[in-house]
Formats: structure tokens, sequence, C-alpha cells
């Protein structure tokens, strides 16, 4: 109902609605609520490129210039075998990657 007096261009709070309704005996009851969002992620995806670089990670960093003495944005990409090898490699000392 809310939803619904905004797009006709009220300024109403939820609330309010909710306390008008009760007030003149319009609820159902007991107050509906949305069901949980169910997110569904993807677990051991498996990727079989057909050709060369077909795969890449993209990955977005905040590094600080200390020349120009203020912050950039990098973005970096590899290809997807390289990136899982880095990440499941050993990052001792400065290593990465066996």
């Amino acid at each position: 109902m809310t939803g619904e007096l905004k797009e006709k261009g009220w300024i109403i709070n939820h609330k309010k609605v909710y306390r008008l309704m009760k007030e003149a005996k319009l609820l159902y009851g007991a107050r509906i609520r949305m069901a949980p969002f169910k997110r569904n992620f993807v677990m051991f995806r498996s990727l079989t490129p057909e050709r060369l670089l077909q795969y890449l990670a993209m990955d977005i960093k905040y590094v600080h210039v200390h020349g120009a003495g203020r912050n950039a944005l990098l973005l970096t990409s590899t290809p997807r075998w390289l990136s899982t090898t880095i990440t499941n490699g050993t990052t001792k000392k400065g290593k990465t990657g066996r």
C-alpha cells in the first residue's frame, strides 16, 4: 500500500500507512511479511576454455600514487588459470604462487 501511495505522489511513511489502516480496520489481522529472498550461489563451477584467453579474472585495486600524492584505481586482468594458480599458491615472505 505504501508503494502504491508513493507512486501516486504521496510522501508517506510505511508506519503511518500501517497505523491508518489499523484505525480503519483494513488490516488482515497479522502483518503480511515478505518471504526472505534465497540467493543461489554457484558452487564448484569448472571452466573449460575452448580457446586461449577465453576466461579472464578482473580485479580493481585502490592504490596510492606517491609522485602525484593521491590515490588511483588500478584495473588488472589475468588469465583465469594464472589467477587460480596465484590464489592457490603460498604467500610467505613475498613469494606468490608456485
